[in-house]
């Protein structure tokens, strides 16, 4: 008697791994793609939480939190830590560090309070989530540990801008470059350039030395912001490529910078970005590489396009090739145009 035996042959086999392979080949994009999306969501999400933490602060002391309250100083993403329920952060920064011979002070330079700080105090700072993006990396790589511009690091950045719109002959990145000195809370000129909402803190002339900075008072209220709060840009992604990860300043290694202050020397980018500046591409886009922070300045790593907190609290995407004249209208907060929206 003869046994048949039942079983795939060569050929049907191939048909089915190949079928199989072709699936995969068609499920793997979706996957990422919806990755992706939920990644857009978190950081849209970190964009709403700096959207309350400045509405709450507004609350409670009537004004907008300043850009910086001096060179070198806190800047608005230390001030408003408190109302995004980071209250312990702030308080380390401002004496509560575990060093009873070194203690940190608002007032201080920022890059002399992060020395101040032990280390694993170091990584709770770099370890803030709404800090950073996840479609660029996680708070184990938002750490500069040493050298110039050294603290935490961060995706997003205040938008700031130099100039009124209707200027015909601001028309080349050289006349932009005064933007940078924007930091001053003692001179007035650097006081009066900016258009954009945030602006540096006025110090408190009756204390001397560092207490005047960290008494420094806020100058300008939501009123400031005359176009409309949904028409003003406050925070947004801040250009930062796959090559420069933590590095910092200068030269072609020059946007990781910490996002607790700004200052001179190649540190006016850490925590603002001048949006007049076209967009960053992708995480190989790497600008001009003889000046790179001052050609490129928001960008994100998500597809086509860069995320902005509006003056209402609200996230808006612009194109990643969105023209220069309706990024300096979501900028100035008093130009009294109306944006010109693609």
């Amino acid at each position: 008697m003869s046994i048949k035996r039942h079983g795939f042959t060569l050929v049907e086999l191939l048909v089915v791994i190949a079928i199989i392979g072709v699936l995969i080949a068609l499920l793997l994009p979706a996957v990422q793609q919806a990755r992706e999306a939920a990644r857009r969501m978190e950081c849209t999400n970190n964009l709403k939480q700096f959207g309350l933490g400045i509405h709450n602060w507004h609350d409670t002391y009537g004004k907008l939190p300043p850009l910086v309250l001096h060179s070198g100083r806190a800047s608005m993403f230390v001030q408003i830590l408190p109302q995004m329920e980071q209250g312990n952060v702030y308080d380390m920064l401002n004496g509560g560090n575990q060093d009873t011979t070194n203690k940190t002070y608002l007032g201080l330079h920022m890059e002399t309070n992060w020395d101040r700080l032990n280390q694993r105090e170091r990584e709770s700072l770099a370890s803030i989530p709404f800090m950073t993006c996840p479609s660029r990396r996680t708070g184990s790589e938002a750490i500069r540990d040493s050298g110039t511009s050294r603290g935490p690091l961060a995706d997003y950045a205040m938008v700031a801008i130099r100039y009124d719109i209707s200027l015909t002959n601001d028309t080349t990145d050289s006349t932009e470059a005064e933007w940078w000195n924007h930091h001053n809370g003692n001179d007035s000129y650097h006081v009066n350039m900016l258009k954009s909402a945030f602006i540096v803190a006025k110090p408190d002339l009756t204390q001397s030395g560092d207490a005047q900075f960290e008494k420094a008072k806020p100058r300008h209220s939501f009123a400031r912001i005359t176009d409309g709060l949904s028409n003003t840009a406050l925070v947004g992604e801040k250009d930062v490529t796959a090559n420069e990860f933590g590095r910092c300043c200068g030269g072609t290694d020059n946007a990781d910078g910490s996002w607790l202050f700004d200052d001179g020397s190649w540190r006016e980018y850490n925590a603002s970005r001048n949006i007049r500046h076209r967009f960053g591409r992708g995480p190989n886009d790497t600008g001009d590489q003889t000046d790179p922070d001052r050609e490129v300045g928001f960008g994100s790593w998500h597809p086509g396009i860069v995320q902005f907190l509006l003056g209402d609290g609200s996230v808006t995407n612009l194109s990643k090739n969105t023209p220069e004249l309706i990024r300096r209208q979501y900028g100035h907060c008093s130009d009294g145009t109306v944006i010109s929206r693609q």
